[in-house]
């Protein structure tokens, strides 16, 4: 099957289980926009600190992370960070160090949205 250089092996390894032979072939690599740097200068600049920013890969947080804390500077504790799933959370929950530290315990899993007055806990 067709998959990127940072494929999991959940589809291969379920379609092994069931006795289906599958071989991977690398069609894309997983890298940052050139342009993320001034993309993300460009949107500071005209609209300032963002209230909320909701990272859908652990890619896109790995690769604009950085710029997104230099940007915000101390007013990165306003900005309620989001994931798009399981997967980004668990990527969150696994870094231990760093500059990830204190985002960690900020980055809840939102998706899919429950339906309004529904609980968390549900």
């Amino acid at each position: 099957f067709p998959c990127g250089n940072l494929k999991r092996e959940i589809l291969p390894k379920a379609l092994k289980d069931k006795g289906i032979a599958m071989e991977s072939i690398t069609v894309y690599q997983t890298v940052a926009h050139p342009g993320i740097q001034g993309n993300l200068n460009s949107y500071y600049s005209q609209q300032g600190v963002p209230a909320s920013i909701t990272f859908f890969s652990p890619s896109g947080l790995t690769y604009s992370l950085k710029h997104i804390q230099e940007l915000s500077g101390d007013n990165i504790d306003q900005i309620k960070l989001l994931d798009g799933g399981e997967l980004l959370k668990k990527f969150m929950q696994g870094r231990n160090k760093g500059s990830h530290r204190n985002l960690r315990a900020k980055v809840k899993c939102n998706w899919p949205p429950r339906p309004r007055g529904a609980s968390s806990e549900n």
